[in-house]
């Protein structure tokens, strides 16, 4: 597939060939339908955000369209989905309160794992997703 990737602070993306991410059990592969761009991803571009290193592809505000969904999955192929920024564990003390934002285990599409400026992207823990 296509992602744009960084590869060196302040300067284009790198439109590249990379593998297809793998389908988490707990989780779905989308068809990246829509990704939006934040001053985050300016931050991580600049080298200005420590998580986000060259080799990464970012994007964290998109939505899209299940094409894989793993055994542990509550979505089917075909659904329309959008992610939150924070993919929380849903399960630490943060995360019972309904504070999924503050959540000790999250995890950062775009910034410490690959985002979705990108033809696909995974999504672990897809309880955080919602129907389009």
């Amino acid at each position: 597939m296509r992602a744009a990737v960084l590869r060196e602070y302040k300067t284009d993306l790198s439109i590249e060939q990379v593998p297809m991410p793998e389908c988490p059990t707990d989780g779905v592969v989308l068809k990246v339908l829509a990704c939006g761009v934040c001053r985050s991803d300016w931050h991580g571009w600049s080298g200005e955000h420590p998580r986000v290193k060259p080799g990464q592809i970012q994007g964290h505000e998109y939505c899209g369209e299940v094409v894989e969904a793993g055994p542990g999955s509550q979505w089917q192929v075909g659904d329309k989905l959008v992610a939150p920024f924070i993919l929380a564990c849903g399960t630490c003390p943060q995360c019972r309160e309904g504070q999924q934002h503050t959540c000790f285990d999250q995890r950062l599409p775009g910034f410490i794992e690959p985002g979705a400026f990108a033809e696909y992207v995974a999504v672990p823990r897809d309880f955080n997703l919602a129907r389009l």
